[in-house]
């Protein structure tokens, strides 16, 4: 078993992908590795399961769900969806102060 933390921090992307590439073949050999991250683009092609946490467990799948940018927001506190920075549009939007976006109002 591999615990790894930040494996990729300080190394330029040539060295990124040769360590990648490594690790790929050690988990083919059946070799557990377990990597801690913030670097969320390399995780597609490092990794066959992720895990999102803040305080707790929030999402466990596949990366391309675990990135999904709803998912990404429940643990980052960000409205990542609401990709121009205005408020009426996003997630949420029209529904402040109890407001809702159907056309019932209900």
């Amino acid at each position: 078993m591999m615990l790894l933390d930040e494996p990729f921090a300080g190394v330029d992307k040539r060295s990124e992908a040769t360590i990648t590439r490594l690790l790929r073949e050690l988990a083919t050999d059946g070799c557990t590795i377990l990597i801690s991250t913030h670097d969320l683009h390399a995780l597609p092609q490092l990794c066959d399961e992720a895990v999102l946490l803040m305080r707790k467990v929030l999402m466990h799948g596949a990366p391309e769900v675990v990135l999904q940018p709803e998912n990404l927001a429940m643990a980052f506190g960000l409205d990542v969806l609401n990709r121009n920075g205005d408020p009426n549009h996003g997630p949420g939007a029209g529904q402040r102060n109890g407001q809702r976006n159907d056309e019932t109002g209900s």
